[in-house]
């Protein structure tokens, strides 16, 4: 991979994780996620949480929008290591989000 490359990677991966802060930042704007998710929405932080582990979501496909919802951890493992959509645990607990992360391996 070339230097250039890298570095737009780099700066999309940076702005897929500020766009993740700003969601999981405040109930108002998780809701606005569940909204367009047409999710109902929730009261609490820790009630948006715990449906969001519930349901077996990809947290990049929640960022990004998209409503896929896995019948176990372990068909979501599958999506997740095939189209290469993990959230670092590094960045989860620079960001705060590590509670949203289910170990998958």
């Amino acid at each position: 991979m070339t230097k250039n490359k890298k570095r737009i990677t780099n700066a999309k991966r940076q702005k897929f994780y500020a766009r993740a802060n700003e969601i999981f930042s405040s109930l108002a704007n998780i809701n606005e996620r569940f909204e367009l998710l047409h999710l109902e929405p929730v009261d609490s932080m820790d009630a948006a949480f715990d449906k969001i582990l519930e349901m077996f979501l990809n947290i990049h496909d929640f960022v990004n929008g998209i409503l896929k919802i896995f019948e176990s951890k372990s068909a979501l493992a599958k999506y997740t290591i095939r189209n290469n959509k993990r959230f670092p645990k590094k960045e989860a607990k620079e960001s705060g989000l590590s509670h949203l992360l289910i170990k998958l391996f």
